[in-house]
C-alpha cells in the first residue's frame, strides 16, 4: 500500500541522492533537487511537485532553508506523508560546525513545514547519545528506535603500526604482494586532499590501477571516477571521507585507513563499505603517533572564546531591536559571513552554527545553559540541556532565514526616485536610509531597507522585481549573508555568550574525545598478536561506544600529547602577544589566547592564515612550534601572559 502523500529524503550528498534516485522501482515516481542542476531541470521538478506526480523527492537540508520551496511542500496534493532524514546522526552531534541546515532540521519539519506524518530516521553510527538527540530533535518516540549489529562479521578488523615514512611501500607492498588486498576493489582513505592526490599518483607510478577522489575535484571528474571503481576499470580508490557515503558497491574486498579515521562513528562507516556481498573483507588501519598529533592539533581549529561569542551577539542584536520597538518597526538583520570571519576570526561554519542555537533555543533552554554555566555545572550533562523540536516554546531569539544578499546597488531609469518613492515603500526607505549615489547608483543595506520598510526581505526582494520588471530601475545584489528576523532580546548577552561558547566549548571537547577513543581503540587492537584477537579487542570497544553514551576509555597519552610546559614557551607566547596579523609587531594582546595557541600548534584562521605567517620571520619559527603541546595548556599559558601584559600596560 502506497502512502497517499509525498515522501520527502533529506540527503546529505548530491551522490547519495543519485544513487538512491536510480534504485527506486518503477512504482515510485521520482525527482531529486539539485543544486547542480540547470534551471528548466529545477522548475521541471518543481512543476511535477506541484501537480502531485511526484511519490519520492530527495532534497538536501539546505533546501528547507527555502521558504518558497517550504511553501511549495505545503500545498503538495495529499502533503507530506512521511519525511525521511538520511545520515541522522547529523542532527546530533555531527551538524555541529558540519552542515548547520542539519541542526535545525527538527524545527523546519515541525513548525515550518507543519509536518502531520512521521519521520523515519537513519544512521549506522548513533551512540545512545545521539539516538537521544535524535528522538528529542525529531520527535520520535522511545519504542520507535531499532538497532542492529553494528559491523557485519564477514569483516575481519585489524590495526598495524606504520611509521609516515612507510606508509606509502607498506601501502603498494599490500596492494600488490597480500592476497587479502591484492584481489577485488580496495578504498583506501586520508585525511587530507592533497594526501589522496599524491598516495593516489605513487600507486600509479607502481602500476596500480589507482585514482582519486575528493570535495575539491570538479563535480564530472568524481562521478567519473566512481563510474570507473564500480565498472572495475579502476581497482583502487584513494579518497576522502568524501568518498562512499551512501556507495552500494557490494564487492569492495578491502578498506585501508591510511590515515587515522577521526571518530569511531567514521571508522564504522568506512568500515562497513568493505564486504556488502556477504563475502569476506578485510579493514585495516594504519596507526602513527605524527598522524594522531597532527589531526588531534586540527581538531581545535573552530574554537572560539567568550569574548568572540560576545562580539557576534553584539551584532546580531545590539542597536536594532531597541530601534525597532520605538519606532513600531520589523526587526531583521543580515550578517555578511566572509566579512565577520575576519574581523571576528571566526569561521563561517561557526558563525552559522552560533545562529542555528540562536533559532534554535527558547527562553527555557537558554535559562537552563545560563544556569548550568554561572554554577559550573552541567557540563557533562549536554543531552539533558537539548530543547524539544515539537515545542515551539515561548520567546525564541530569532528565526533564521534563508540566504541572502546583503547589498543592493539600484539605478533609477525615467522617473526621479523622489516620484517613485511616494508609491514604492521600498524607493522611500532607500531616500530615508541617505546617502548619495555615487556613478548614478543608490547603495544600501537590503536589511536596513526591510527595516525602514516594516516589512520583511522577501517584500524588498519582490519591490526590486517589480521595479525592473516596470523597466523603472535596475538593480545589483552583492555580499552573500545569513538574514534572520530579531523575534525578541535577550535578556543578558553576556550570559547568553557564556552559554553558547561554553556549549561550543563541549562540542570541541568531544570531537577530541572522539579522535582519542579511535586511537585508543587502534593501539589496543595493535598490541593483540593476531587478527582474531585484534577484531575482538575493535569490535568489543566499539560496541561499548556505541552502546553507551559514547564514553570509552582512552589510553594514556603522554607519549604524544605533552601537558608539560616547555621551557621556553612563555617567553615566545610573550612575542607573539605584541605581534598582529601577518607578523607585524607592536600592541600588548594584540592577538587573543587562542590565536596564539593556534599559531604554536600550526592552525590557520580567517583572521591568522597560514600563508601570510608562513613567509614572515616570527611565522617560520613560531608556526607549528609546540604541536606536540596540549592545546589547552598553550591556551592557558597565553591567557595567563596576556593578563600580565594588560596588567603592566594599566600600571603605566
Amino acid at each position: 500500500m502506497l502512502l497517499p502523500g509525498l515522501t520527502l529524503v533529506v540527503s546529505p550528498l548530491l551522490a547519495l541522492m543519485t544513487d538512491q534516485l536510480h534504485g527506486l522501482p518503477p512504482a515510485l515516481p521520482g525527482a531529486a533537487l539539485r543544486s547542480d542542476q540547470k534551471p528548466a531541470q529545477l522548475f521541471g521538478t518543481l512543476d511535477e511537485l506541484r501537480a502531485g506526480r511526484l511519490k519520492v523527492l530527495f532534497v538536501s537540508p539546505e533546501r528547507l532553508l527555502n521558504e518558497r520551496f517550504l511553501s511549495d511542500l505545503r500545498c503538495v496534493p495529499g502533503g507530506v506523508s512521511l519525511a525521511v532524514v538520511d545520515e541522522a546522526h547529523c542532527v546530533s552531534e555531527w551538524s555541529h560546525n558540519f552542515r548547520p541546515a542539519y541542526h535545525r532540521l527538527g524545527r523546519i519539519l515541525q513548525s515550518r513545514l507543519q509536518l502531520q506524518g512521521p519521520v523515519l530516521a537513519l544512521s549506522a553510527t548513533a551512540t545512545a547519545r545521539t539516538e537521544r538527540h535524535l528522538r528529542s530533535q525529531l520527535c520520535i518516540p522511545k519504542e520507535g528506535a531499532y538497532r542492529n549489529d553494528t559491523i557485519r562479521p564477514n569483516l575481519t578488523l585489524a590495526a598495524m603500526r606504520v611509521p609516515a615514512n612507510s606508509r606509502d611501500p607498506t601501502l603498494f607492498y599490500m596492494l600488490t604482494k597480500e592476497p587479502e588486498y591484492s584481489e577485488g576493489s580496495v578504498i583506501v582513505y586520508t585525511a587530507f586532499q592533497n594526501q589522496a592526490e599524491t598516495v593516489a599518483a605513487y600507486l600509479q607510478t607502481k602500476g596500480v590501477v589507482a585514482k582519486a577522489y575528493h570535495a575539491g575535484q570538479e563535480p564530472k571528474d568524481r562521478a567519473r571516477t566512481q563510474a570507473q571503481f564500480f565498472g572495475g576499470s579502476v581497482r583502487v580508490v584513494v579518497a576522502t571521507v568524501a568518498f562512499g557515503m551512501g556507495l552500494d558497491k557490494p564487492d569492495i574486498r578491502a578498506v585501508i585507513n591510511y590515515s587515522l579515521p577521526r571518530s569511531p562513528e567514521a571508522y564504522i562507516q568506512q568500515a562497513g563499505r568493505a564486504g556488502r556481498d556477504g563475502q569476506p573483507a578485510r579493514c585495516v588501519s594504519f596507526i602513527d603517533p605524527q598522524d594522531f598529533t597532527r589531526l588531534r592539533s586540527l581538531s581545535f581549529t573552530d574554537g572560539v572564546d567568550r569574548p568572540t561569542v560576545l562580539k557576534l551577539l553584539e551584532k546580531v542584536f545590539l542597536g536594532k531591536q531597541k530601534d525597532a520597538v520605538a519606532e513600531g518597526r520589523q526587526t531583521v538583520g543580515a550578517l555578511i559571513v566572509q566579512k565577520l570571519e575576519r574581523e571576528l576570526d571566526m569561521r563561517g561554519e561557526v558563525i552559522e552554527t552560533v545562529l542555528s542555537c540562536l533559532e534554535l533555543w527558547d527562553d527555557a533552554e537558554i535559562s537552563r545553559r545560563c544556569a548550568a554555566t554561572a554554577s559550573e555545572d552541567g557540563a557533562d550533562g549536554v543531552e539533558a540541556l537539548e530543547g524539544d523540536a515539537s515545542n515551539e516554546g515561548v520567546g525564541h531569539l530569532i528565526r533564521v532565514l534563508p540566504d541572502m544578499r546583503a547589498t543592493c546597488e539600484l539605478r533609477f531609469h525615467g522617473k526621479t526616485p523622489e516620484q517613485l518613492a511616494t508609491q514604492c515603500p521600498l524607493v522611500a526607505a532607500v531616500l530615508q536610509i541617505g546617502g548619495k549615489p555615487k556613478a548614478g547608483a543608490y547603495r544600501f543595506s537590503v536589511a536596513e531597507a526591510a527595516r525602514r520598510m516594516n516589512d520583511g526581505l522577501e517584500e524588498v526582494s519582490a519591490q526590486l522585481q517589480a521595479l525592473s520588471a516596470n523597466g523603472e530601475a535596475a538593480y545589483e545584489l552583492t555580499d552573500r549573508a545569513v538574514g534572520y528576523e530579531i523575534l525578541h532580546p535577550p535578556p543578558d548577552l553576556r550570559q547568553l555568550a557564556a552559554a553558547l561558547a561554553d556549549h561550543l566549548a563541549r562540542v570541541e571537547a568531544s570531537t577530541v574525545e572522539k579522535l582519542d577513543t579511535v586511537y585508543g581503540a587502534l593501539v589496543a587492537a595493535a598490541d593483540c598478536e593476531d587478527d582474531e584477537s585484534q577484531g575482538a579487542s575493535l569490535r568489543t570497544s566499539l560496541e561499548a561506544y556505541l552502546g553507551g553514551d559514547g564514553a570509552f576509555h582512552v589510553p594514556d597519552l603522554a607519549d604524544v600529547v605533552s601537558k608539560e610546559e616547555p621551557r621556553r614557551l612563555r617567553d615566545d607566547v610573550r612575542e607573539l602577544l605584541t605581534t598582529r596579523s601577518g607578523g607585524k609587531t607592536g600592541g600588548a594582546g594584540a592577538m587573543s589566547a587562542r590565536a596564539v595557541a593556534r599559531v604554536l600548534h600550526g592552525l590557520g584562521s580567517p583572521a591568522y592564515p597560514a600563508q601570510e605567517w608562513r613567509r614572515n620571520d616570527i611565522g617560520k619559527r613560531m608556526w607549528e612550534k609546540y604541536v606536540g603541546t596540549d592545546f589547552n595548556l598553550l591556551v592557558k599559558v597565553a591567557s595567563e601572559e596576556l593578563l600580565a601584559m594588560r596588567g603592566v600596560v594599566r600600571q603605566k
